[in-house]
């Protein structure tokens, strides 16, 4: 199975055809060639690919820097966070075999 975001609008560019990889957070653009939709992704967006040094090295610190606001924000609001949370302690997914 294969999975892509589709960015209506297009959430870096406002093009409409633009779509994101959720796996490695590259952006790339739809296409279509001979009636075949296709993706295509441009070198400098593979390059910071998270399953590449240089993407694992961005990734890491898009994390590092999110954590300060992540702190705040659980520090906001430590006193809800049990009933924030209430609606999950006993979530039993109803799954189906198929």
């Amino acid at each position: 199975m294969k999975i892509l975001a589709i960015s209506v609008g297009g959430a870096k560019t406002g093009n409409g055809t633009e779509v994101e990889c959720p796996l490695c957070g590259i952006y790339g653009y739809l296409e279509v060639t001979d009636g075949k939709i296709r993706v295509s992704f441009s070198d400098a967006e593979k390059k910071r690919a998270r399953n590449t040094l240089a993407g694992l090295y961005e990734h890491y610190h898009e994390l590092h820097d999110m954590m300060g606001t992540v702190r705040e924000n659980i520090a906001a609001h430590k006193d809800d966070m049990g009933d924030l949370l209430a609606p999950f302690y006993n979530y039993a997914p109803d799954y189906k075999e198929q």
